[in-house]
């Protein structure tokens, strides 16, 4: 017999290859179809393609908050609810070391441009980041989650008892149950390196976990200084009239901090949030915002008071909102289009939302940049507002090098906008958008088709955006681009 030519050794060689992996294609697609079997279900879709949705799309995504396929995926988790929770607890205790090969082909991957389409190849950290935040998201009720987390925190991977303490700070319904299995840990001296974890989950669950209260006192009378302090002032705000007995602690904070500093103007804050007539924290807020002064900008004590406010969540309160509303005039008469924040409008939009709109209103008038911010801004106050739709809607990039951000900033309007939507319809449709390049040199046709392409894909997001908000408020949760 014959022996075969090295090109025939060439050619059984190669459809020797190429059919071992058509078979290992075969076996994979059928070990997942198999896995994915008896798991939850949305529209024909499995969680676990859902979840893949969202960490493809959420990796590589551009813009502020993500890609519409992003958005898509985190509503099937709203609609699949606690069914989906079992899938992602599991996901979250994945600790699965990156490759070689899977590492460098991610960040090969992050080095391809925008419009030449990029690979799906997220780091396994990642991927496991998001189980936790769609949990967070979900916020799933305590007698759903807390059991499912039970066999991880009595673990022995390193990994398993901090995440478990993480997760339980996301918990929804019922958080007061699981506070006692927090401050258990947080309090075990015996095991510190958990403790920083369950304090954290305590702080994350805010006023649900105001049984923990006297156990929280006790903490920050040991503090060793005010570096640790911000996240528990905030703690204490919000869980309003029940934390008056931390008022003899805060004074005592208050009476050794610099009041012109961080630190004390939060403990002020904090103090009026629970003794709205208390005498000596007014006195240190209305130092702060004093603007007797001859500087033309908002800095020192101004500014850190505008930040707090707007850190510390809409808390309307109509004595803030006077000490405010003249650092907010302040800031809007010597508006900055290259360095202006409207941290001062923004803090008086936590304080009094119906002042504040009556500045936004003053600025829609003025030149696009001012226009664009104060419409963008207006939007969350009101999404319904027409004028602020007007002008985010003449502000849409009529070239391939403008700023795509006032399509996006459409997505804070209601569905119930109709001017809004049916603008957000004509860029998908291309009636609208970077169509006129009168004023640009000679655009080469591969930049129009991108730029147009880019503005579809921002009013994608911006619809998007709307139906997730509005969905999470369906579900009774609060508004978000993720929680």
């Amino acid at each position: 017999m014959p022996a075969a030519s090295p090109s025939s050794r060439r050619r059984l060689g190669l459809s020797s290859l190429l059919t071992g992996l058509g078979l290992a294609v075969l076996v994979g697609w059928v070990a997942l179809r198999f896995q994915d079997r008896g798991e939850a279900q949305y529209q024909g879709k499995s969680v676990r393609s859902w979840f893949r949705q969202v960490y493809r799309a959420e990796t590589f995504s551009f813009g502020p908050s993500g890609s519409a396929k992003g958005y898509e995926a985190r509503i099937a988790f709203l609609e699949m609810g606690t069914n989906a929770v079992p899938f992602l607890v599991r996901e979250a205790f994945t600790f699965r070391p990156d490759t070689f090969l899977r590492t460098n082909l991610y960040e090969l991957f992050r080095e391809v441009p925008e419009w030449a389409g990029r690979g799906a190849f997220t780091p396994n950290s990642e991927i496991n980041q998001h189980s936790t935040r769609l949990l967070r998201a979900m916020r799933p009720p305590a007698d759903v989650l807390l059991p499912l987390l039970r066999p991880h925190l009595d673990g022995t991977n390193r990994f398993e008892v901090p995440q478990a303490l993480i997760l339980l700070g996301m918990v929804g319904p019922g958080a007061e149950s699981v506070v006692p299995q927090l401050l258990q840990v947080a309090t075990n001296t015996a095991m510190p390196a958990n403790q920083g974890f369950a304090w954290q989950s305590i702080l994350q669950l805010g006023a649900r976990a105001s049984n923990a209260l006297p156990a929280v006192l006790d903490k920050l009378h040991s503090l060793p200084g005010s570096a640790s302090r911000s996240g528990w002032l905030s703690w204490i705000s919000e869980l309003g009239q029940a934390a008056l007995p931390a008022v003899p602690l805060l004074e005592h904070w208050l009476s050794q901090t610099n009041i012109q500093e961080r630190d004390g103007i939060q403990t002020a804050l904090t103090l009026v949030h629970l003794d709205p007539n208390h005498r000596e924290a007014w006195r240190v807020l209305n130092q702060a915002a004093d603007l007797s002064s001859n500087k033309r900008t908002l800095d020192g004590p101004r500014e850190t008071l505008c930040d707090v406010v707007v850190r510390g969540g809409r808390q309307p309160n109509p004595r803030l909102a006077a000490l405010i509303e003249p650092l907010a005039r302040f800031e809007v008469a010597a508006w900055n289009p290259r360095g202006a924040s409207f941290r001062a409008v923004q803090a008086l939009e936590r304080a009094a939302p119906d002042r504040a709109k009556i500045l936004y209103e003053s600025l829609l008038n003025q030149p696009q940049s001012a226009s664009i911010h104060a419409a963008t801004s207006m939007l969350r106050v009101d999404r319904n507002h027409e004028e602020a739709t007007r002008a985010l809607i003449a502000a849409i990039p009529a070239g391939p090098n403008a700023n795509g951000m006032p399509i996006w900033a459409l997505g804070d309007a209601s569905s119930s906008n109709r001017i809004a939507m049916a603008a957000l319809e004509d860029v998908l449709a291309g009636r609208k958008g970077p169509t006129d390049y009168n004023t640009f040199q000679a655009p080469t046709e591969t930049a129009k088709k991108r730029a147009i392409e880019r503005a579809r894909q921002e009013a994608e997001v911006a619809l998007a955006r709307i139906r997730y908000r509005e969905a999470r408020a369906a579900h009774g949760l609060p508004a978000g681009d993720w929680w």
